[in-house]
């Protein structure tokens, strides 16, 4: 059987003894669960290394009972429970959701339903998530930890056929992901590529940031630009870059937990910045009211924006990042066989695997996309 990651999101005290049983079923097939019950204390926001663990993942599972769940108060405007955050970071990333509802003629303990504790408006808000499922997505309902270990394991096997037969067809062997170069680092050319990526068509999955030879790039302005990013687009993945020499590769979530601990206090001025908004107003609007309020927050700040950033090159990168940093590249030789060359870009560990030319970026590969199509290619002999 393929091996799968597998994230499994849901409440956790109410659900324990059906995710377990999930976790049980999908470990037994060989699946790598990804869920809370492994995480240990760390220094990181809880809701980020979340939403980082569920990009990192082939499949999504969403288990939902009558709680709605822990809302965040830091950078949360909508004011989301992070189950419902993850449930929809998954389907802003393309990942594939598989949706298990509790039935409603089973019977649940009055402190494990929000309608009885008085929790989240008194069970309204899970009433109106569970409503949105099942008009979003295809739901499966459960009754009791076995039925659902059943029709987990089930939907798993029928998820990954579905996303092997999606690439039948497909001639781009190699999968390169589109990429978009950014602008400098001022405030208005981050302001004008989110823009530009809130409008793609081209489905573009990853942005050059050039650090060039000097004082380029500012650890406040990378931090902004990370965290709109991760708000307001699809980008899978950063490629540093010293003019055209690649330095290396990681995920906006990455540089956005990272720069938030290491500079806490830039962190809670963006953090400290948010606010609702009682009238409706355009993303592109919204994020040009944030960079505003972030800048001010700067200003404020002892000595400023300039005492308070460093400048950003692959020293820092790697000390900020760790093993979130990820510098093994490909470098294409004619004299190496097709055969050789795929077998380097499988057996890397990162899911994008950059190709260069004398140490040069020439195109990023979707690792798992270019497997999928070499197996098809394989079966159609």
């Amino acid at each position: 059987m393929i091996m799968a990651i597998i994230y499994i999101s849901s409440t956790f005290k109410d659900l324990q003894e059906y995710r377990l049983k999930v976790i049980e079923t999908l470990t037994q097939l060989g699946h790598k669960v990804v869920n809370m019950e492994n995480y240990v204390a760390e220094d990181k926001l809880p809701v980020l290394k979340c939403l980082e663990d569920v990009e990192q993942c082939n499949i999504y599972i969403g288990i939902f009972g009558w709680r709605y769940g822990f809302v965040p108060k830091m950078d949360n405007p909508e004011e989301l429970s992070i189950t419902e955050r993850e449930y929809r970071h998954a389907k802003k990333n393309n990942i594939s959701c598989l949706i298990f509802i509790l039935e409603e003629s089973v019977e649940c303990l009055p402190n494990k339903m929000d309608a009885f504790t008085g929790d989240n408006n008194a069970g309204e808000r899970i009433k109106i998530f569970r409503n949105s499922l099942t008009n979003d997505a295809l739901v499966s309902f459960f009754n009791s930890p076995d039925d659902l270990g059943r029709k987990a394991s089930v939907a798993v096997s029928l998820s990954i056929a579905k996303a092997w037969q999606g690439t039948v067809g497909k001639t781009e062997t190699f999968s390169d992901i589109e990429r978009s170069p950014l602008g400098m680092s001022l405030n208005s050319d981050i302001i004008n590529s989110i823009h530009s990526l809130i409008n793609d068509t081209k489905n573009i999955g990853v942005l050059d940031i050039n650090l060039h030879d000097g004082d380029y790039w500012w650890s406040s302005r990378l931090f902004l630009l990370s965290a709109l990013v991760v708000d307001y687009t699809s980008i899978r993945c950063f490629a540093f870059l010293y003019n055209k020499e690649f330095i290396g590769l990681t995920t906006p979530l990455s540089i956005l937990k990272s720069l938030t601990n290491a500079f806490p206090k830039i962190a809670k001025a963006y953090y400290e910045t948010l606010r609702d908004y009682n009238f409706p107003i355009e993303d592109g609007q919204k994020i040009i009211s944030r960079v505003q309020d972030y800048s001010m927050a700067l200003g404020r700040m002892d000595g400023g924006e300039m005492a308070n950033k460093v400048i950003v090159n692959k020293r820092l990168l790697d000390k900020w990042l760790g093993k979130s940093f990820m510098t093994d590249f490909i470098e294409m030789e004619h004299s190496k066989s097709d055969l050789a060359q795929a077998k380097q870009i499988l057996e890397m560990k990162f899911s994008f695997v950059p190709l260069t030319q004398n140490g040069n970026l020439v195109s990023i590969i979707d690792k798992n996309k270019f497997a999928g199509n070499i197996a098809m290619s394989i079966l159609d002999l």
